[in-house]
């Protein structure tokens, strides 16, 4: 996992991919790869943005969570994350900014990627792949020996859902995310399963 979690230097394309699981994988730098439909993506970038991306199946569009180093860092100079669909030409066709990563805004930014990457519409079978893909992908570059090369907003978005799922019995409500009840419940089993999966 050494020459995958590393922004400073360039890893060959052979060496640049690691399944965490049948479909999610880290990958050393975005360039170059082609995304599969109904795979997730762990991605380190060497401008030091960390991504969390899903491509969609039959969609030819993906969600993704971008991290930044730093508020200044960000294309708008205020964010430490952003969520947002890309289509296949490269543009966002919906996002949103977060200035801050905290428990105010954490469920927001799992209920909205979890939205964008229509978990609701997809089958339960794919569903839990990506649920389980997605937890111990999250929990593998975090445990990782390189972690101090995230950057802080991961850290702290983490840290948070970590936190918070340490309490069996807590749950969100519809106040964390009013538009949609079954990503509320989805969330939810995200959130009941997170420790659980190793």
């Amino acid at each position: 996992m050494e020459n995958i979690i590393d922004f400073k230097r360039y890893v060959s394309l052979l060496e640049s991919h690691l399944y965490v699981t049948s479909h999610w994988k880290v990958v050393s730098e975005e360039s170059g790869i082609s995304k599969d439909e109904g795979f997730g993506y762990l991605i380190f970038n060497q401008s030091g943005v960390f991504s969390i991306v899903y491509s969609k199946k039959n969609e030819k569009e993906e969600s993704r969570i971008d991290f930044y180093v730093s508020k200044e860092s960000s294309p708008d100079k205020k964010s430490l994350c952003k969520v947002c669909i890309i289509d296949r030409r490269g543009k966002e066709t919906f996002k949103k900014n977060f200035y801050e990563i905290d428990e105010d805004t954490i469920w927001e930014i799992i209920c909205l990627f979890f939205d964008y990457s229509d978990l609701e519409r997809i089958s339960k079978n794919e569903r839990q792949k990506f649920l389980i893909g997605f937890t111990k992908s999250i929990k593998a570059v975090y445990n990782s020996e390189k972690n101090d090369q995230l950057p802080s907003s991961f850290k702290s978005f983490f840290n948070l859902i970590s936190d918070w799922c340490k309490s069996k019995d807590k749950k969100i409500g519809d106040k964390e995310y009013p538009q949609d009840l079954e990503i509320v419940n989805i969330v939810n089993k995200f959130i009941k399963d997170f420790n659980l999966i190793s």
